[in-house]
């Protein structure tokens, strides 16, 4: 009898320690439906990252929402794992897992007008405020529009932007389609919303994981 609840105990312990898994944060702000601790799930992409990591990861996420300038600095500063918010496009040791086929066009928001909203060069809007996620790093993109004659304006959310937008105190809001479509502000004020039809760039939808954690994350079944 003794036996049986010593072997009945091991299989039990055996069965805890089997499932339970280690948990990883993943570095988020909030980008609405994306990523957003206010939506069920967390938006999107956190839930496609749980299904991935049912199937393909050795740990279990845990989405760890920041201010987009502290999550830069984090990644900057190399101490991280996960993240849905990308790091520079000259940092070294960053892996971009691709969860869907769908592809997000950047491109920029101004208050509805009935002229067209379209343009070939970009400095056709020299001296306008653009609203943006605070970065602690210029990317590639606010270079670009930099260059173009644009005034950035960063902001730790895009409902931030949004309102900024509609109060005038900005000329335009950088966002997608969904940003429109899905985000609280401008479900309220989507006629007063109009998206344009020209981008700035396109982005897959994903994560990204530091090399440094590849045996953590992956095993030796990194993608």
């Amino acid at each position: 009898m003794k036996l049986k609840c010593v072997l009945l105990f091991f299989i039990v312990v055996s069965n805890v320690s089997a499932t339970n898994r280690a948990q990883v944060d993943v570095i988020s702000v909030e980008y609405p439906p994306y990523t957003s601790k206010k939506m069920e799930g967390y938006g999107d992409v956190i839930r496609l990252m749980n299904t991935y990591a049912e199937e393909h990861l050795l740990v279990d996420i845990k989405p760890r929402f920041l201010p987009p300038a502290r999550a830069d600095k984090e990644i900057q500063d190399g101490y991280w794992c996960l993240s849905t918010y990308p790091p520079k496009q000259n940092y070294k040791g960053a892996k971009f897992v691709p969860l869907s086929d769908e592809r997000v066009g950047l491109t920029l928001i101004r208050v509805t007008r009935n002229e067209a909203f379209e343009w070939e060069d970009l400095s056709v809007y020299e001296g306008k405020y653009v609203a943006l996620l605070r970065s602690k790093t210029q990317t590639v993109l606010q270079s670009k529009m930099v260059e173009a004659g644009l005034r950035l304006v960063y902001v730790g959310t895009m409902e931030q932007g949004l309102s900024m937008l509609l109060k005038q105190r900005v000329d335009f809001v950088l966002g997608d389609q969904k940003t429109i479509t899905e985000s609280t502000v401008a479900q309220l004020n989507k006629d007063k919303l109009q998206i344009s039809t020209s981008t700035l760039h396109e982005a897959g939808v994903g994560f990204y994981y530091n090399t440094k954690c590849q045996t953590k994350l992956f095993g030796t079944l990194a993608p």
